[in-house]
């Protein structure tokens, strides 16, 4: 309240909002005349998780309703009294109106994002859909054969990476095809204990440079993202398509708004090894 009264800005853009900048913002900064805009990059204000996702499997039991079902689940950390700290803050800020009265406009990644959240209760008349995006720039050089397929994300379990390693293992013919995973994560650390990948052709990159990436993508053949949580976007994907790449995505989320099934790639039912390897085959 006292920042936005000092510096009167034009418009307050928030981001994300967690235990430090609670919901409460949004009402100080209404209270000083400087309208609000939200980017929800998840689903914070309707999950406790925060990605919509249980047990390895999309969930949507709290969207339009009561968040404490999250508590009998242990949705966040895995912990009753952390997910009830979670659901008590989204609850109060629907009882007290936040979401109705305290933001002037909410903006989404997608449409299917900004679906969601209009069926868990914000207004639709103030979601709208602004769309990431990459900058254009001139194609990493490639080679005239491709010799390998990527992962760019992060590397844990809801973005369907141990997926997509049983899948890769299935495939029938990998002749000089290498799977490429480029990210860090939880399970980075075990996997690269795993001494069996490089049979496999699995070869893990870690974290690398927007650059260095880009140069990954325009390496290969193609790029794969086996989410198994909901996406809002896939912003990986957009780098695939610079680079001229198609791209192999589960069939989840705001992923089929990006990629057309056999046009601009292939999409495959999340979290089925063996329908991702047919795919990637």
């Amino acid at each position: 309240h006292s920042l936005c009264k000092s510096w009167m800005p034009d418009v307050v853009h928030v981001h994300n909002y967690w235990f430090l900048l609670t919901p409460s913002i949004f009402s100080a900064i209404r209270d000083t005349g400087c309208p609000v805009v939200v980017s929800l990059h998840n689903f914070r204000a309707l999950c406790p998780a925060g990605v919509m996702m249980r047990r390895g499997k999309p969930c949507e039991e709290c969207v339009g309703r009561s968040p404490w079902r999250g508590i009998a689940h242990r949705c966040y950390h895995d912990s009753a009294f952390a997910s009830a700290l979670v659901a008590r803050m989204s609850l109060t800020a629907k009882r007290r109106g936040v979401w109705q009265c305290g933001v002037d406009r909410y903006l989404t990644p997608s449409q299917w994002a900004r679906n969601v959240y209009i069926r868990g209760g914000f207004p639709e008349g103030l979601v709208a859909v602004h769309s990431h995006h990459v900058v254009e720039q001139a194609k990493s050089e490639a080679p005239r054969t491709p010799s390998s397929v990527v992962f760019v994300g992060r590397v844990s379990e809801e973005k369907g990476v141990q997926v997509l390693i049983d899948a890769w293992k299935q495939l029938r013919d990998r002749r000089s095809i290498e799977l490429i995973l480029v990210g860090d994560g939880p399970l980075l650390a075990p996997l690269r204990l795993d001494t069996n990948l490089t049979q496999f052709g699995i070869r893990l990159r870690g974290h690398l440079g927007r650059k260095e990436v880009s140069d990954q993508i325009a390496r290969s053949i193609a790029l794969v993202q086996p989410s198994l949580c909901q996406e809002t976007f896939g912003l990986s994907i957009l780098e695939a398509f610079n680079q001229g790449k198609p791209v192999i995505a589960s069939e989840i989320g705001a992923l089929p708004e990006l990629v057309q099934d056999g046009i601009t790639g292939i999409l495959a039912p999340p979290g089925d090894p063996q329908e991702l390897s047919q795919r990637l085959q």
